[in-house]
């Protein structure tokens, strides 16, 4: 599942869902290490314990515990409003839910992988044997002491917010339902940035799952960065331009990467930083490309800059999508094959500045 066990993420569901401790029953091996090493990630306590008898007593009477399926993946944004917050069974249509692989109940009922129930339901678990399944023991005992239920709607099976992995295509398609869910589908993005999400979709699985290509990636683009500045220095500005925009698509997906392995808690700040590496070398690469006293060398970039940062969140769309950096890096280069390097970073500029200007006021007044 992007790079982590199952279990992981089902820890991070019930993290979102405010649990503050992790009870797994058995544990050793790569995956229960994998799992307390999340938690402790996301500051909930750990503890393995030996079996349904252990679990009764480790949990107070009026406190809470949440259970879920094993092979339950779920969006916690996709629950109905407090479903989850106060004593519940999640429950699905008997028939739709058998087919999906979930415990029946009755004739109409069948259990929807999730329930979050009160200490007290757990002290039937003392009288059944120890090795008996935690979960659907749980279950029993929770409709017998009269828990309420809650009935999922059908349309989060349909939809694959809600579901069993029980297979190889069950987990591309969860995996996939996963990445999509963390990539902002803003249609109004800076056109870099939704280069750097289509790559994600496609390669985006293969990419978190291993924890060096983020540092590969963003590795190669700072190598881009610093090539571009050689070749500034050189006076193969042109070049410089263009291999500067595949650096700067290479550090935003480093970044993405990184933030998506981390979800649900946010990267560290150094990469949350790297951005502002491209934004310095686009700076460098236009002192060093124009000629003449200091002011001409460092007017044009700075502006050109300066823009580039100006906050985007009010901006209309046509100007989120164009101001991004590494599509005027790449226009710059273009241009520059037509006329000199100053000249094309003034006109990348200019369009900029045409485009922010505030044309309805300068109209109503």
């Amino acid at each position: 599942m992007l790079g982590r066990f199952l279990a992981e993420r089902q820890v991070e569901f019930a993290w979102e869902l405010g649990c503050d401790r992790v009870i797994v029953i058995g544990g050793g091996g790569a995956e229960a290490i994998a799992v307390r090493h999340r938690s402790e990630e996301l500051g909930l306590q750990y503890r393995e314990i030996s079996g349904p008898h252990a679990l009764a007593i480790s949990v107070e009477e009026d406190g809470h515990l949440l259970i879920l399926d094993e092979r339950l993946m779920a969006f916690s944004d996709k629950l109905p409003d407090n479903s989850l917050t106060k004593p519940k069974i999640t429950t699905l249509s008997a028939e739709l839910g058998q087919d999906a692989g979930f415990e029946r109940i009755d004739l109409t009922r069948a259990w929807g992988g999730a329930m979050l129930v009160e200490g007290r339901h757990l002290q039937g678990l003392i009288n059944l044997p120890e090795d008996s399944e935690a979960a659907p023991a749980i279950l029993r005992l929770a409709l017998q002491a009269g828990v309420p239920e809650i009935r999922l709607a059908d349309a989060l099976l349909a939809d694959g917010d809600w579901g069993l992995l029980r297979s190889e295509a069950d987990l591309k398609s969860a995996q996939s339902k996963l990445l999509d869910s963390r990539i902002n589908n803003d249609s109004a993005k800076p056109i870099g940035q939704r280069l750097v999400d289509g790559l994600l979709k496609k390669l985006g699985a293969r990419l978190v799952s291993n924890a060096q290509w983020p540092l590969g990636i963003a590795f190669a683009g700072i190598l881009a960065l610093s090539g571009a500045l050689a070749l500034a220095w050189i006076g193969m500005t042109a070049v410089g331009f263009l291999l500067l925009s595949v650096g700067a698509i290479l550090i935003e997906l480093s970044r993405k990467v990184k933030e998506l392995g981390s979800l649900p808690q946010a990267a560290s700040k150094i990469w949350r930083l790297l951005p502002g590496l491209t934004y310095l070398a686009l700076l460098t690469c236009g002192i060093m490309a124009i000629d003449g006293v200091w002011y001409r060398m460092a007017f044009p970039p700075l502006m050109l800059v300066s823009l580039l940062l100006l906050p985007l969140e009010e901006a209309p769309k046509l100007v989120r999508i164009l101001s991004d950096k590494a599509l005027a890096a790449l226009t710059i280069g273009l241009i520059a094959f037509l006329t000199n390097i100053e000249a094309a970073i003034m006109l990348v500029g200019l369009f900029l500045l045409v485009l922010r200007m505030p044309w309805r006021n300068l109209l109503q007044s």
